[in-house]
């Protein structure tokens, strides 16, 4: 199940969660190791084993919080395929702070799966693009809790900071990508 997978990509070092899941009447929460003063951190945690989703936030020092989402799709012929996502919220922009990753589990081992998702950039969400060397764009990705669809989202609370012409250049906010269970892949949906 989704907490077995989520515990394996820990000990493998796939994800970079600083807390274990633990069920506690009925209520899931990620507790940290004890920090040197002896307090325990514990983070917002959503936990559903049915339909294969969790979901962690951190907020840390308090200076933002760290999103980790792991998501279980299955293909046409019953395999597994673990979805992981992580990004960054704070008062000032929203942004993935590394790309959707996806595996398979084969003989005891995560393998990781490339071309299963389209190639996305920021510049996507505009009309005409920009050097992305120069500007920040905050782009996220949210994984289902439910259903196949994966969200591609431009951050609109920062591109309401920025200039009118900017925001002109703007042709969408939120991209969706539907897994295909037949082909084991996501494709942009129309």
């Amino acid at each position: 199940n989704i907490v077995d997978y989520f515990n394996l990509l820990q000990e493998n070092k796939l994800i970079d969660v600083p807390c274990k899941l633990s069920k506690q009447d009925k209520i899931w929460k990620c507790l940290s190791e004890k920090d040197e003063a002896g307090f325990v951190n514990e983070c917002e945690t959503t936990v559903d084993i049915k339909n294969g989703y969790i979901k962690i936030e951190d907020t840390g020092t308090g200076a933002g919080v760290l999103v980790t989402e792991v998501a279980l799709f299955k293909t046409a012929d019953k395999n597994d395929i673990i979805a992981v996502n992580t990004y960054f919220a704070d008062d000032i922009l929203q942004t993935s702070s590394k790309p959707l990753r996806f595996y398979s589990f084969y003989d005891n081992k995560f393998q990781p799966l490339k071309n299963i998702f389209p190639e996305t950039s920021p510049n996507d969400f505009l009309k005409n693009p920009i050097d992305l060397k120069k500007d920040q764009i905050g782009t996220y990705f949210e994984l289902p809790h439910y259903g196949t669809l994966v969200k591609y989202c431009l951050d609109t609370n920062y591109i309401k900071k920025l200039a009118v012409n900017f925001q002109k250049n703007i042709k969408t906010t939120e991209f969706l990508f539907k897994f295909d269970k037949k082909q084991a892949t996501f494709f942009l949906k129309q």
